[in-house]
């Protein structure tokens, strides 16, 4: 359904429209994991989509003749500054934490100034080429289906953030069929194939289809039937996997118990849980804790929760000023419902997601969301109006400097990447090793800032020899993104380097980080085997093999062998 909501300038030109939505495509296509010719696996965002967005920006700015500003895009402008305010005051901040804010509210004023034609059906067209690339991606290039080589392969981060992208488009990609029987078919063919990867996201898009229903016709007389199946999918859908409810309490739990009540006013910073959920877990489990809960916490790096996440990392404020947003959409899309009926499916199933999931960290859904808040956003014809082309000249100069600084930074960033993922592949490390440190250490202070990176150039110091050079990278790369790897790699560095004691300290931390793993408790006792500490040895050993299997391979089969033999010579 098209949801024209204003005929105040003239239609553009159609080459303006086609470029026009050219861009809106290639914004898409932007957004996911999978550009072949550019080292995607280090970036968080991707600088062809602050491109494109200029570009959209340079096409609206020259092709309209007024900009409208209302309540709404005031509204969110104060979220935006505040956000980024709260990001400043956070030790860690980097600019890169502010520019997708940024974007995002730009991207969200050029579709709403551009409703003319960026209309329903041309975004629903658009979504509907995106699912078909994937669904043939998925099809024939990977052929299985569940078993999916998302990190070398795949369009996203994994098969639930694929699953949520799919059930929030799915309502606007409905629209383009005029029968039915095609819209029956779609939603049929796109759940058998990926929603049922993601109960969560099966779940949500299901309950908003149902509760359209039941608010558009809540006269009918079977809305109790349809009510019954709703509550028999959710206690199915629970019962699939407990195991899975029960994680994520706990993890509801971690963050409000290791919370800092005194950052509850301006937050921890963006990207706070991302980066260092697994140090709470740690925190968490550093004294003993029930064995169930013990087998459920996994390696995960998201609260699982939205509105968890802005309440932990940007504070109180900001969390009220979002629920009162998500108050005012429903409020203005109840106001005609009928109306706005692809628009509040779409955005109910990325409400619901957002209580059991993470679809904020796939840029995809974010552009989804900014697509719906533009067209839900009041009628433009009261708002505040800008007049741009009385300053013609100096707009156009600032813009086409803005437009060449986005190039300029975003050739100079995938230039280094791409150097670095040269080096990487070239094996210099292994068999050059002074060229390979040349060529590094003049190449890493430029892209430090990449989680990823810093990661991998520790674990390769380390591997060269370098020890005391590996420590150091090791403890930025951690500030940036601390996950089981990283904590490991610590604690082997600081026991070559014969701090013994920091040692010890990060492996338990390590063991506390992911309790059901065998590994970090196997790496514990070898430590204590190897520096004769046999009455510790002897009690990680019975731990070890005593502990109860959560998922069995070869390799716990092994350490748990090993442990009884060396229980068994010391009881002779």
């Amino acid at each position: 359904m098209d949801v024209n909501l204003s005929n105040s300038f003239d239609l553009k030109s159609s080459w303006t429209k086609r470029i026009g939505k050219i861009l809106l495509l290639l914004l898409f296509f932007s957004t996911l994991n999978q550009w072949y010719f550019l080292p995607w696996s280090y970036l968080q965002l991707g600088q062809p989509n602050l491109l494109f967005g200029t570009l959209l920006l340079a096409l609206c700015l020259f092709s309209s003749k007024e900009l409208s500003f209302n309540q709404l895009d005031f509204f969110l402008l104060v979220l935006l500054c505040i956000t980024i305010l709260n990001q400043i005051q956070n030790p860690d901040f980097s600019y890169q934490d502010a520019i997708s804010g940024v974007q995002l509210y730009v991207l969200y004023f050029l579709i709403k100034q551009n409703r003319e034609w960026l209309t329903m059906k041309v975004v629903a067209w658009i979504l509907l080429i995106i699912d078909c690339y994937i669904l043939v991606h998925l099809i024939v290039t990977e052929r299985i289906f569940y078993h999916l080589s998302y990190e070398t392969f795949g369009l996203f981060e994994n098969h639930t953030i694929l699953a949520i992208f799919l059930a929030v488009s799915l309502p606007f990609v409905a629209t383009v069929f005029n029968r039915p029987f095609w819209k029956f078919l779609v939603l049929i063919t796109i759940n058998a194939i990926v929603l049922s990867y993601s109960r969560t996201a099966f779940a949500a898009l299901f309950i908003s289809f149902i509760g359209y229903h039941i608010l558009w016709n809540y006269k009918a007389k079977f809305n109790y039937i349809l009510l019954i199946l709703l509550v028999l999918c959710i206690i199915l859908l629970f019962a699939y996997n407990v195991d899975s409810v029960y994680g994520r309490l706990l993890i509801w739990k971690i963050c409000i118990s290791e919370i800092n009540y005194g950052s509850l006013v301006l937050g921890n910073g963006s990207g706070f849980l991302q980066n260092h959920y697994l140090d709470l877990q740690s925190s968490y489990f550093s004294i003993q804790r029930p064995l169930n809960e013990q087998l459920l916490a996994g390696q995960v790096h998201s609260p699982f929760n939205e509105g968890l996440r802005i309440l932990i990392e940007h504070g109180i404020f900001v969390f009220g000023l979002v629920l009162y947003l998500i108050v005012a959409m429903y409020r203005q899309m109840f106001s005609n419902l009928f109306r706005y009926s692809t628009t509040f499916i779409g955005f109910s199933t990325f409400v619901i997601i957002s209580a059991f999931s993470y679809p904020l960290s796939s840029s995809s859904v974010q552009l989804i969301l900014v697509i719906t808040l533009a067209f839900v956003n009041p009628s433009i014809h009261s708002s505040f109006r800008l007049e741009p082309f009385k300053f013609k000249g100096i707009l156009n100069i600032s813009l086409l400097v803005l437009v060449g600084f986005v190039v300029y930074y975003s050739a100079n960033e995938m230039k280094y990447l791409r150097k670095w993922v040269k080096l990487r592949n070239s094996n210099y490390q292994t068999y050059n090793e002074s060229l390979y440190l040349e060529t590094a250490i003049s190449l890493y202070p430029k892209i430090k800032d990449y989680p990823k990176i810093a990661h991998e150039y520790a674990n390769t110091l380390y591997q060269i020899g370098l020890y005391a050079d590996a420590l150091e990278v090791a403890n930025a790369a951690k500030e940036l993104y601390s996950n089981l790897q990283i904590t490991m790699l610590l604690a082997v560095i600081h026991e070559k380097l014969g701090n013994q004691r920091k040692a010890e300290a990060y492996l338990k931390s390590s063991i506390a980080m992911v309790p059901k793993l065998y590994y970090p408790k196997y790496l514990l006792f070898k430590f204590y085997q190897k520096n004769h500490q046999h009455i510790q040895a002897k009690e990680w050993a019975t731990l070890i093999s005593k502990f109860p299997i959560k998922v069995d391979s070869k390799e716990v089969q092994q350490m748990k062998q090993e442990t009884k033999e060396y229980l068994l010579t010391k009881s002779h």
